[in-house]
C-alpha cells in the first residue's frame, strides 16, 4: 500500500493535534469535584479512534462518560472525570516497577485521590509483541500500586474486531481470556 506524502502529512498533523490536546488539557483539568472518576490505560484510555477538537477538555470514554454523568441528571454526586489514558504505550509502561508513566508524582496524586479508576490497557500489547501472561503481570503491578481497598477499579476488557488480522485477533482473544480469569479470581 502506498501513502501520498499529503496523506502521510495529514496523519502526523492530526497526531501533533492530539498529543497538543492531551497536554493542554490536562493542564486545565480541575481537580475541583468531590468524587473522582479516572480512566487510565492505553490508546483506547487515551480516545484514540474517537475525533479530537483542539481545547475539548475530554476525549475518547471519558467524554462520554462525563457527557452521561451531567446530561441524565439523575447522579445524586458530582464527578470530576479525569483521563490519564496514554497513546502508544504498552501495559509494560504501566507497571510501576519497570514503566516510566508513573514516575509523574501528579499522575500518582490523582490516582491516589480517586474514587473510581477504569483500567484499559493491552490493547497495544500485540503490537509490542508481548505476550498475554505479560499483560496480566503488568496489569497486577499496577493494580496492587493502586489498591483496592479505598476505591472501585473497572478493568476493561480489550475491544477485538474481528476484521482484523487472523494472529491479531487470536492474541486479543487469548488476552482478553487471561483478564477475565485475572478479574475472576
Amino acid at each position: 500500500m502506498v501513502v501520498s506524502v499529503w496523506q502521510w502529512m495529514l496523519s502526523m498533523i492530526r497526531w501533533v493535534i492530539f498529543r497538543a490536546n492531551l497536554w493542554l488539557c490536562r493542564q486545565l483539568q480541575s481537580h475541583a469535584g468531590p468524587h473522582q472518576l479516572v480512566f487510565l490505560g492505553g490508546g483506547l484510555a487515551a480516545g484514540m479512534g474517537d475525533y479530537v477538537v483542539l481545547g475539548m477538555p475530554l476525549t475518547g470514554a471519558a467524554r462520554h462518560v462525563s457527557a452521561l454523568l451531567t446530561r441524565t441528571g439523575k447522579t445524586r454526586r458530582r464527578w470530576t472525570v479525569l483521563n490519564l489514558g496514554e497513546p502508544d504505550v504498552c501495559s509494560r509502561d504501566w507497571n510501576p516497577q519497570m514503566g516510566k508513566l508513573l514516575e509523574n508524582e501528579a499522575r500518582l496524586d490523582t490516582l491516589a485521590r480517586a474514587d473510581l479508576i477504569v483500567v484499559a490497557m493491552g490493547s497495544e500489547d500485540s503490537r509490542w509483541k508481548l505476550d498475554p501472561r505479560a499483560t496480566v503481570e503488568h496489569l497486577d503491578a499496577l493494580i496492587r500500586l493502586i489498591g483496592t481497598e479505598a476505591r472501585k477499579v473497572v478493568i476493561c476488557t480489550i475491544p477485538n474486531c474481528p476484521d482484523a488480522s487472523l494472529q491479531t485477533y487470536a492474541d486479543l482473544k487469548q488476552r482478553n481470556e487471561l483478564i477475565v480469569q485475572y478479574c475472576l479470581k
